[in-house]
């Protein structure tokens, strides 16, 4: 999305090579590469607000940059992290909070530099995850279910199962 820093908006990429590209729209060289995952960076997201970027890797951390700096580097899984996902608060006075889903089957919910819970979400790989709104969330697995969650408690709203793993 365009800002007033970046007319055009930003293309921001990760990938095998263990950075974070942001490349302003119609610009060949990036204008900022982040540097701070020991392997693969395989998921983002970014803050609408301030764009603070929240990246996740094989390495199994998650990292918050601000600025284009390493702001907090967030350890706890057991595997590859595979989805992140920032959730920021109307009241600007509050932290955001991120949500971290892992091969290790789990999700982490983060507030500042603590794991504030550790959710037992799937019976294999927690995929993906996605921002419903400012309580709930969804989540996918290897399991083949997809789980809506309450954000707040951490506790199932609904689960939704296929027959067979699909991946």
């Amino acid at each position: 999305e365009p800002k007033e820093q970046f007319k055009l908006g930003l293309v921001i990429s990760a990938g095998m090579d263990k950075t974070i590209q942001c490349h302003e729209i119609m610009e060949q060289d990036p204008k900022f590469v982040l540097i701070g995952h020991e392997n693969n960076v395989c998921c983002l997201d970014v803050s609408s607000k301030d764009l603070t970027i929240v990246s996740g890797s094989w390495d199994n951390s998650v990292i918050v940059w601000k600025c284009w700096e390493k702001f907090a580097h967030l350890k706890g899984h057991s595997g590859p992290v595979w989805a992140v996902c920032i959730f920021e608060s109307q009241d600007s006075s509050e932290e955001m909070m991120i949500i971290s889903a892992s091969a290790d089957k789990t999700i982490k919910i983060w507030k500042g530099n603590q794991c504030i819970q550790t959710i037992q979400a799937h019976d294999d790989c927690v995929r993906g995850i996605s921002k419903i709104d400012d309580s709930r969330f969804v989540s996918c697995s290897n399991d083949s279910s997809c789980k809506i969650w309450n954000f707040q408690s951490g506790t199932v709203l609904m689960k939704l199962s296929g027959e067979h793993s699909s991946f």
